[in-house]
């Protein structure tokens, strides 16, 4: 299963267990007074700018399909009749050309991503989507109150509009919490409270091995991107996922740097590049300086001089934040 199915696959088990939790207290139908806590709507000023989803071309098709036989086959079941997969309404703002390997000489690098595709919502400041897209319906991003706080778009405020998942809202449920990582924008594998604190899966914990589950979760996740995001100093954001150098794995992934899929989100107040090294090439994937197109960057020192910035240099270790504090990284300045 690629990446970004495995991924849905996991969103949706998680929304359709926070559906039935509401159905089981009275359906909607039959106590009109009581609304589901994941259609309620926390009243808190709205803070992210953008959504962004960056995938392997081919996987984002495949998740566009997905999406379509999910909306007909919906209905079928009241957990999710007014449930929509938002994928299957928005089209990459770009793809991101990656030049592939020669893989008649190396066939094991046939799993490696191609051509990335950048998707993008944008926002205004009350959180109504701007960016087009063919829903047909308004939409509006919202914060749930559910115990694990997901980030939705909605196509209105009643309990039967349309609505879908983003990802989820994390604001730090433990003490040692890293610092400058929440909030973030969190997939399932990047949340205790879903994983489970000894789940392999659960990328911030003691039994995630990034050399094992390289493809299924790769090592740069939601708190790596916030960090970067909301770092007054830092010019950029870093996608890359490092591996290790002395990784017994390394036959398998030769160059070590590769950019895997994602999902990242900014604040009105900060405008900066995204960036990732895959294989042995750098690539600007949105808001890119001076007006650049995303694509290819030639020269990487060259691009970081002249706009004043240091050479991205990568952390002393993957995932950076983890929840023990004996196993974090750190970004070098």
């Amino acid at each position: 299963m690629t990446i970004h199915l495995y991924r849905m696959q996991r969103v949706a088990i998680m929304a359709l267990m926070l559906a039935v939790l509401a159905l089981g207290c009275g359906s909607a139908q039959s106590q009109p007074e009581l609304r589901p806590r994941y259609l309620e709507w926390i009243p808190r000023p709205w803070e992210m700018r953008y959504f962004i989803h960056v995938a392997p071309a081919h996987v984002w098709r495949q998740a566009q399909a997905l999406a379509r036989k999910f909306t007909s086959e919906r209905d079928q079941d009241p957990a999710t009749r007014s449930q929509f997969w938002w994928e299957q309404y928005f089209e990459p703002a770009y793809v991101v050309n990656i030049p592939h390997w020669n893989l008649a000489s190396q066939p094991e690098l046939s799993r490696y991503p191609k051509d990335l595709a950048v998707v993008v919502i944008q926002f205004d400041n009350d959180g109504w989507v701007i960016t087009p897209h063919s829903f047909g319906r308004s939409l509006r991003g919202r914060i749930n109150n559910s115990s694990t706080m997901a980030v939705m778009l909605s196509a209105g405020d009643d309990i039967n509009a349309p609505y879908a998942y983003l990802d989820w809202w994390y604001l730090g449920h433990r003490e040692d919490t890293p610092d400058g990582v929440s909030p973030a924008l969190c997939n399932p594998e990047a949340l205790a409270s879903y994983a489970g604190p000894k789940d392999e899966n659960y990328v911030y914990g003691n039994y995630y091995q990034a050399d094992k589950s390289w493809l299924t979760t790769p090592p740069f996740n939601c708190r790596e991107w916030s960090w970067q995001m909301q770092e007054p100093e830092r010019p950029y954001i870093d996608v890359t996922s490092y591996g290790r150098p002395n990784s017994r794995y390394k036959k398998n992934y030769p160059h070590g740097t590769y950019i895997q899929e994602f999902v990242g989100w900014s604040r009105f107040d900060r405008h900066k590049p995204v960036i990732g090294k895959h294989a042995d090439k750098w690539y600007c994937l949105h808001e890119c300086p001076q007006g650049e197109p995303p694509g290819e960057i030639a020269d990487i020192k060259a691009w970081a001089a002249a706009n004043g910035w240091p050479v991205p240099k990568p952390p002393t270790r993957m995932p950076v934040f983890t929840d023990n504090p004996r196993r974090r990284g750190y970004y070098p300045e």
